[in-house]
C-alpha cells in the first residue's frame, strides 16, 4: 500500500499537475483516511467515497476507481426511484410552464372559505399560550375557524389551559370541539378533525409552534387558487427550514411534512386520514405517499412561514424520533417500496442495534421497534398496490428524498425595513424555457424586497416572454435590449440598471430555492462587517438533445467539495469557483471594483470575486440553496 502510495505521488508531481504543498496536503489526507480505516471501516469508506480533492492524473486508475465506488455507494444506498421521482417532478414542471405561458391572466378570484384548525396536544402546557397567542394574531379572520382540540391524557396543566381559554376566548371562532382521550398518536388524533369536521380545508398544526401574521391566510389563498388536484400545501418552518428536496419552480414536492400543512378535505376522506398504526413521526411522509399514489399533487408555500420550537438546539436527537422513524421506515418501505427497499429493511434495522448508542436506551427501544415490526408488517405488505403504476416512491436510506445540506442554518427574523436585492439575469434568443424557471425561481422568493433585471444581449425577442411571466409583478422586474452579445457587457449594463443595495447574478439556466435570497441577505444584514456573503449549490449535469432548449435531460444533484473551501480572497486557487449564483455581494463592492471583465483566463466570476476579495470580506453560509446546470458530459 504504501509503495503504491508513494509512486502515486511521484506520478503526480513528475507530470507537474500539481504542487508539493497540495501533494503533502493530499498525504495528510489520505494517512487520517488509513487509520480511521482501521477503526472504523465503513465510515472511512464513506469519506473516502466523498472526496474529489485527490492531487492525482486523470490516467492513472484511482479517480476511475473512486467514480465506480462512489456510485456502487449511491446505488446500494439510494432507491432507483429516488432519481425517477426526482425527474418526474423536472417533468411536470415543464407542462406547468407550458401551461403557465398558454394562459391569457385575469383578475383573481376572491378567497372566502371556512378552515378547520386541528391541534393534538400531549403535555403541551408550556407552549399553548404562545400558539393562541399567534393564531389569534392572523390576518385570517377567527370568525372562519372552526377549532378542534384533541387531548391526549396530558397529565399537567394542558387540559385546565385548554378548557379556561375555550370559555374566555371561544366565541371569537366559528365553532370550537375539545375531546379528551387515551394518547393513540400523533395521526389518529388529527383524524378526528378529519371524520366529523366540514371545512373544505384543513390546517394539521403542531401545538409547539407560532405562526407568523400571514401564514394561514397566505397558504389558503394558495389552496383557494391552486386546481383540484393539489390537495397538500406546507408551510415553511423557520428557525430551521426541513431539508427535503421540492422543486424551485412548481413548488412540488414528493411528501410532505406535517408540522403544519394545509390539507383538501376532500382528498383526506378519500384516502381515509392517516395511518394509525404509525404512532408517531412518519405518518406525514405514508399520507403524502398514499396521496400521491391516487394522483394527487402536493406543494409547498415557502412565503407562509411558522416558527417550530422544535429543538432545542441544533443537530438535537429525540428518543421519540430516533426509534419512531425508524419504524416508520421499515412500514413505510413494505407499502410502497420496491423489492430492494423492502430487502433493505432487515439489515438497516439490525443495523442500528449494532452501531453504538446515540442516545440513551437506543438499543432498548430498537428492540421494541423490531416487535411492532412483525406485527404490523403483514396489514402493510396487505395493502400495496401492483407494481407498474407511473408514480415512484422516493427512499435514501433513512430518509426519503433528497436532502439539502444546512437543516441547522438558522433563520432569523429580521426587523423592516429589509434591504432591496437586485437579481441580473443575462439571456439570449431561443434560451426562453430556460429564462422562463430562472424567473419564476425569483418570483417565489421569501424575501419580500427583490428587483430582477432581466438584459437580453443581441437583440429583444424575449421582450413579450418576460412580460407574460412578470404580469401583476412588473413593479419588481425589469427588461433590457442590448445589441451587443457580450455576457460580460450585459452583466455589467444589469449592474447600472440596479437600484439594490445588495446584488446578485443568476444565469438563466440556474434556480434559487425559495430561500436563496433570505439566507444570504439574513448573512449581511446581521453583520456589517461582511462585504459579500454566498452558500452551497447544487451542480445538476443536464443534457440538451440537439441544441433544444425546451427538451432536456437532468442527473444527479451533486455538491462540489470544493465549494464548501472558506473564500480565500485576492490570490485565491481553483477552489474558489464559486457558481455565480451563489454570491449576493453589497453595491459597494461593485462601486469600488467595477463589474465583469472580458476576454481574461479566469471565468468571468472567479475574475469578480477575486478582485472584489482583494479588499472584502465574504461570508460563507453552509446551507444548498441553488442549482446549476453543467453540460452531461
Amino acid at each position: 500500500m504504501l509503495r503504491a502510495l508513494r509512486s502515486l505521488l511521484f506520478v503526480s508531481l513528475l507530470e507537474g499537475r500539481h504542487s508539493l504543498k497540495k501533494v503533502l496536503m493530499f498525504a495528510r489526507e489520505l494517512a487520517v483516511e488509513l487509520r480511521r480505516a482501521c477503526l472504523k471501516p465503513l465510515g472511512a469508506l464513506k469519506s473516502l467515497m466523498r472526496c474529489s480533492r485527490l492531487p492525482v492524473s486523470p490516467r492513472l486508475p484511482l479517480p476511475r476507481v473512486l467514480a465506480v465506488l462512489r456510485k456502487g455507494y449511491r446505488w446500494l444506498r439510494y432507491s432507483p426511484a429516488s432519481r425517477i421521482a426526482i425527474r418526474q417532478l423536472r417533468q411536470r414542471r415543464e407542462s406547468w410552464v407550458a401551461d403557465l405561458l398558454r394562459e391569457e391572466g385575469g383578475s383573481p378570484r376572491q378567497c372566502n372559505v371556512e378552515i378547520d384548525v386541528s391541534l393534538v396536544t400531549f403535555n403541551s402546557e408550556r407552549w399553548l399560550r404562545e400558539f393562541f397567542a399567534s393564531l389569534e394574531r392572523q390576518d385570517f379572520p377567527l370568525g372562519k375557524v372552526n377549532l378542534w382540540l384533541v387531548d391526549h391524557g396530558s397529565a399537567d396543566g394542558t387540559v385546565a389551559l385548554l378548557r379556561s381559554y375555550l370559555k374566555e376566548q371561544g366565541e371569537r371562532y366559528r365553532s370550537c370541539r375539545f375531546i379528551h382521550q387515551e394518547n393513540r398518536g400523533f395521526g389518529a388524533g388529527h383524524n378526528v378533525c378529519v371524520r366529523e369536521g366540514k371545512s373544505p380545508f384543513i390546517l394539521v398544526t403542531n401545538v409547539d409552534l407560532a405562526f407568523e401574521s400571514n401564514a394561514i391566510v397566505t397558504a389558503v389563498t394558495t389552496a383557494f387558487h391552486d386546481p383540484s388536484d393539489v390537495v397538500s400545501w406546507e408551510l415553511r418552518q423557520k428557525p430551521f427550514e426541513h431539508p427535503k428536496y421540492y422543486d424551485p419552480v412548481t413548488l412540488e414536492t414528493n411528501w410532505s411534512s406535517h408540522a403544519c400543512v394545509l390539507l383538501r378535505r376532500e382528498a383526506m376522506e378519500a384516502c381515509g386520514g392517516y395511518e394509525s398504526r404509525i404512532f408517531m413521526y412518519g405518518e406525514d411522509v405514508e399520507l403524502s405517499y398514499r396521496l400521491r399514489r391516487a394522483g394527487c399533487t402536493l406543494r409547498y408555500c415557502p412565503r407562509a412561514v411558522v416558527w417550530h420550537y422544535s429543538y432545542e438546539e441544533a443537530g438535537q436527537v429525540k428518543p421519540l424520533q430516533y426509534s419512531g422513524a425508524a419504524l416508520a421506515n421499515a412500514l413505510i418501505r413494505l407499502r410502497y417500496g420496491s423489492a430492494r427497499d423492502i430487502a433493505e429493511v432487515v439489515p438497516m434495522q439490525l443495523g442500528r442495534l449494532l452501531k453504538s448508542e446515540i442516545i440513551e436506551g437506543a438499543r432498548r427501544a430498537q428492540w421494541s421497534n423490531l416487535a411492532k415490526l412483525l406485527r404490523a408488517a403483514p396489514a402493510f405488505i396487505g395493502t400495496r398496490k401492483p407494481r407498474g403504476g407511473q408514480v415512484k416512491f422516493p427512499f435514501r436510506g433513512w430518509d426519503f428524498d433528497l436532502c439539502r445540506e444546512g437543516a441547522f442554518v438558522e433563520g432569523k427574523d429580521l426587523a423592516p425595513p429589509l434591504p432591496l436585492v437586485s437579481i441580473i439575469t443575462r439571456t439570449q434568443e431561443k434560451r426562453g424555457p430556460l429564462l422562463v424557471q430562472a424567473m419564476l425561481s425569483v418570483l417565489n422568493q421569501s424575501w419580500p424586497n427583490v428587483e430582477l433585471i432581466v438584459v437580453e444581449a443581441g437583440g429583444d425577442t424575449l421582450r413579450k416572454l418576460v412580460e407574460h411571466v412578470s404580469a401583476g409583478r412588473q413593479d419588481c422586474v425589469r427588461y433590457v435590449s442590448l445589441m451587443e452579445t457580450c455576457r460580460s457587457f450585459a452583466g455589467n449594463a444589469g449592474l447600472a440598471e440596479a437600484r439594490g443595495e445588495l446584488m446578485m447574478f443568476l444565469d438563466d439556466d440556474s434556480l434559487l430555492f425559495a430561500d436563496h435570497v433570505e439566507t444570504l441577505a439574513t448573512a449581511l444584514t446581521e453583520s456589517r462587517d461582511e462585504d459579500a456573503a454566498y452558500s452551497l449549490a447544487w451542480m445538476v449535469r443536464t443534457r440538451f438533445p440537439s441544441g433544444d432548449f425546451s427538451i432536456w435531460d437532468e442527473d444527479e444533484y451533486l455538491t462540489v467539495p470544493a465549494h464548501r473551501t472558506w473564500f480565500a480572497g485576492k490570490g485565491a486557487d481553483d477552489r474558489s469557483l464559486i457558481p455565480i449564483q451563489s454570491v449576493l455581494f453589497r453595491h459597494t463592492l461593485f462601486e469600488r471594483h467595477g463589474g465583469l471583465v472580458s476576454n481574461v483566463k479566469l471565468p468571468e466570476s472567479t475574475e469578480l470575486w477575486q478582485r472584489f476579495g482583494g479588499t472584502g470580506s465574504f461570508a460563507f453560509v453552509p446551507k444548498t440553496t441553488s442549482i446549476f446546470r453543467t453540460p452531461w458530459h
